[in-house]
């Protein structure tokens, strides 16, 4: 009864595939705000989620970088956190250091992405660039100029490396971008029909202010250390002549947003050349899970979800990456 043979799962499917092609060909398992206990409020921020995250087969894990204090010697200390909420912080480094031990312990292992929510100043920006190419060392992925003009690297190519989803501007500039902790809570929780209407009712003359993304700037230690550029969206014609290793971010709400305009054909075909990350709803605080499924079927291969909550979902995703050698 506790044979292979009796499984739930087909042993077949638990081969390991041909990971030669490009990174955009392949789904990636994502964890989201990956260093929290519990909640998105008042949980505790812990290095011991990484481990906990990478041993489950996770492959992208995300960081919140803010400003901390300075040590002894009046250096810069980043701290991850999730911002303006009641959560505990950890040191940047140390989160970096565990990576580094996995990896000693697993040099074979397909390439970890650090998903960066950038929140720092250039002089903290400065050390998280220092301390990755120090801890890291021969571990850390550099992409050079000449690596970024054809197809994205393959999995099999980048064993063992860490590679760092961000933002690479041509200057020290970087435009607004779509992320995580800027996901309208509101609007998440509201159906598409209730913000048509509401749209259709409100009086011109009360229209609000839209709130302007600030341009953040960009310590060039960190943009060379980067490969994935995250890009905000504005049309499938855009997105699709911009670089391969150009990348958008999406809400669980915006997937649904975009599929039922009918525009997810074209996204299909962005996915087959450029990478997507899906990221769970802001109205979700007590870090419970959506149905990657959806966001699956339109080829995002980064599909992050909240890792601390063992739920249906979750193993739903345990069983999708155990089908390519677990």
């Amino acid at each position: 009864l506790v044979s292979r043979a009796n499984d739930a799962f087909d042993p077949e499917k638990e081969k390991l595939e041909d990971m030669s092609k490009p990174l955009s060909e392949y789904w990636i398992s994502t964890s989201h705000n990956t260093y929290l206990t519990g909640d998105q409020f008042s949980s505790h921020s812990s290095v011991e989620m990484y481990m906990n995250a990478l041993y489950r087969g996770c492959r992208c894990v995300e960081l919140d970088i803010w400003d901390g204090d300075r040590d002894g010697d009046n250096q810069p200390i980043p701290i991850v956190y999730h911002g303006r909420t009641m959560t505990t912080k950890i040191p940047f480094s140390d989160i970096i250091k565990s990576v580094k031990v996995f990896l000693n312990f697993h040099p074979d292992s397909f390439p970890i992405i650090f998903s960066l929510e950038n929140h720092c100043s250039i002089p903290y920006q400065e050390v998280m660039a220092e301390q990755m190419t120090s801890i890291l060392g021969s571990n850390m992925y550099i992409p050079s100029e000449s690596s970024l003009q054809g197809q994205l690297p393959s999995p099999m190519s980048l064993q063992g490396m860490v590679v760092l989803k961000g933002r690479r501007p041509k200057d020290t500039v970087a435009d607004g971008e779509e992320t995580d902790d800027e996901s309208d809570t509101a609007s998440d929780a509201m159906s598409l029909q209730e913000q048509k209407s509401m749209q259709e009712h409100k009086p011109e003359h009360k229209q609000l202010p839209q709130p302007v993304k600030r341009a953040q700037e960009i310590a060039p230690q960190l943009a060379r250390l980067t490969l994935f550029h995250g890009t905000k969206f504005r049309n499938w014609d855009e997105s699709l002549s911009q670089p391969l290793y150009h990348m958008h971010s999406f809400s669980e709400s915006k997937v649904r947003h975009i599929c039922r305009g009918g525009n997810h054909k074209d996204w299909m075909l962005y996915n087959q050349s450029h990478m997507s990350r899906i990221y769970p709803s802001g109205s979700r605080v007590d870090s419970s899970n959506y149905n990657p499924m959806v966001a699956w079927s339109t080829g995002s291969q980064m599909v992050a979800l909240n890792f601390q909550t063992s739920d249906a979902h979750l193993r739903l995703n345990d069983g999708r990456f155990r089908e390519n050698g677990g």
